[in-house]
């Protein structure tokens, strides 16, 4: 990911994503919408990379986006537990201005 790029929300209904930051810092923001979970509505953010390596694994019915905070390129690894299947792909997007993610991304 290049300085600055946000990769906007999205979500799997079966898939569940690992992210993984190997080179720079990323900040990745959670939403939690499913209806029978204690943290539903609830936001959270995470700072990862180089200094502070983690990986993070999202659910599904978890709305996720990223920001590179880094001034230089990062990585970003997402290592799902099932492949992408384009007859029938379990990917779904919402604008990062959405109203119905209670997070907007500060400027710069």
């Amino acid at each position: 990911m290049n300085p600055g790029v946000i990769s906007g929300w999205h979500t799997h209904q079966r898939t569940t994503d690992r992210l993984f930051v190997s080179h720079g810092v990323i900040l990745i923001v959670l939403y939690d919408s499913r209806a029978d979970s204690p943290t539903l509505g609830l936001v959270n953010e995470f700072r990862f990379g180089v200094a502070r390596p983690a990986l993070l694994t999202i659910p599904p019915g978890v709305w996720h986006a990223v920001r590179n905070l880094s001034a230089e390129p990062s990585i970003l690894l997402n290592l799902t537990d099932c492949a992408y299947t384009y007859e029938d792909p379990d990917h779904w997007r919402l604008p990062l201005d959405t109203d119905k993610i209670p997070y907007r991304f500060s400027q710069g």
